[in-house]
């Protein structure tokens, strides 16, 4: 599955006024075949920065949606000054695991990931998803690597954790399953690169 990730900003004044313009986009996506979901995540660690995803069966499914006449429609009523990309990447999804409450409590993790052990971590995380369903509040964990423009891997590795709350994050993260899934890791299989939580805010799915 092909993920389209945006970092943005959102003047403080602006940000329902942004919420509902991505709302109408996103609603655009759905109707066009092989779209997902997406998700408007804001930043608990400073308001005006917002995580947007968008989740395709592949990315040519995107492209197709960018292609269309509802999307150059779209871009052409663009708003000045409502926000600003901070970054703009393209993603493959590894790995998918649901578990099964709801809520909107989203821990968005980043790593490096030597290319040839790709594998090998997706297997880690396996146990490492698995653990948290056991414990309770996972609604999901979704892994991905950054891809380029041409579909070449990177090093870049994000997973997204979605929970009920902070809570079953904590416990997680304070669990003796949790060391002991730390004390079994595979040396240098991966380096730790950032932690931020998000609250999701919006969501669409398929009309």
């Amino acid at each position: 599955m092909y993920l389209h990730y945006e970092l943005k900003t959102v003047p403080s004044t602006r940000q329902d006024e942004a919420i509902a313009r991505l709302h109408h986009l996103h609603s655009l996506m759905a109707q066009t075949p092989g779209f997902l979901d997406a998700q408007i995540g804001m930043y608990l660690g400073k308001p005006d920065q917002y995580v947007v995803t968008r989740r395709f069966v592949d990315a040519a499914a995107h492209y197709a949606y960018r292609a269309s006449d509802a999307a150059k429609e779209f871009g052409a009523q663009r708003v000045v000054g409502l926000y600003e990309n901070q970054a703009v990447q393209e993603w493959e999804q590894g790995l998918e695991t649901v578990g099964d409450t709801t809520g909107n409590f989203l821990a968005l993790t980043s790593f490096t990931v030597d290319v040839a052990r790709w594998q090998e971590f997706l297997d880690q995380r396996k146990l490492h998803d698995a653990t948290g369903v056991q414990l309770g509040g996972i609604v999901n964990f979704r892994t991905y690597r950054r891809i380029e423009k041409d579909g070449s891997p990177t090093t870049d590795v994000m997973v997204l954790g979605r929970r009920d709350g902070r809570e079953a994050f904590n416990r997680f993260i304070q669990s003796g399953e949790m060391e002991a899934w730390r004390k079994g890791l595979p040396v240098g299989l991966f380096t730790s690169t950032g932690m931020g939580f998000y609250e999701i805010v919006d969501e669409v799915l398929p009309a």
